[in-house]
């Protein structure tokens, strides 16, 4: 995908609201050969992103180089391996990819560790 594309799909109302908007694109693409440097800053934006689950879910329905939803290709691979898939999930407090084993006693929120599911569930009392 051409870079001056990255925001063009139809139906994505999601990008208007994604925190990437307005910075280099290129920072998004380190296989491209940018430095890590540049991905790292990429990944800091992604991790205050709130729409990072929605640009998550466009990466795993296509196969996208570059990181989406704070993740990169590899990572996102990992998901898509049917075993690896059911087993691994997303913390919905730090966006941390984790073992599907540390899921809340309810199974309705995930949160990879205690300190995640406190810190959200003290969120939601406010």
């Amino acid at each position: 995908m051409e870079m001056r594309e990255w925001f063009a799909f139809e139906h994505q109302d999601w990008r208007a609201q994604a925190a990437c908007k307005g910075y280099p694109t290129e920072w998004w693409f380190p296989e491209r050969g940018h430095s890590k440097d540049e991905a790292s800053k990429a990944r800091a934006i992604c991790a205050r992103c709130p729409v990072q689950m929605d640009c998550f879910q466009h990466a795993m329905d296509r196969i996208e180089e570059g990181i989406w939803g704070n993740t990169n290709i590899k990572e996102r691979q990992r998901f898509r391996t049917p075993t690896n898939s059911q087993k691994r999930l997303i913390c919905q407090e730090c966006r941390r990819i984790f073992e599907r084993a540390a899921l809340d006693s309810r199974g309705m929120r995930a949160y990879c560790s205690r300190a995640c599911s406190r810190s959200a569930s003290y969120r939601r009392l406010k």
